[in-house]
């Protein structure tokens, strides 16, 4: 059975891809998520001239998400596994598949 996937997208006028180290720079809020948990590991990202950040939750849930801000955007993209499980290697190509076309 493959994890759940998602892609979500937030749309503000304050979002702005010269802002986005400040903007990302508390994120995430497991809970927010509806994870009872903690973030285990996180890192910068980049997508072409867009900056984002990369998170990893481990808790009632193991969840890899990577969130990007554009102008006027957030993009949210998550992947999900059961407690304590890997990631399904279905997840790494989920992540790749994604692209921010503007």
């Amino acid at each position: 059975m493959a994890a759940p996937r998602t892609v979500s997208k937030c749309t503000k006028k304050d979002y702005a891809a010269a802002n986005a180290e400040e903007l990302l720079r508390n994120y995430p809020n497991p809970q927010a998520a509806g994870i009872d948990g903690k973030v285990v590991n996180a890192r910068p990202l980049e997508m072409g001239r867009y900056s984002g950040r990369a998170v990893r939750i481990e808790g009632s849930a193991t969840q890899e998400a990577h969130a990007y801000v554009t102008d006027g955007r957030l993009y949210l993209v998550s992947a999900t596994s059961a407690p304590g499980k890997p990631l399904s290697p279905d997840a790494d190509r989920f992540f790749e598949s994604f692209a921010i076309l503007k």
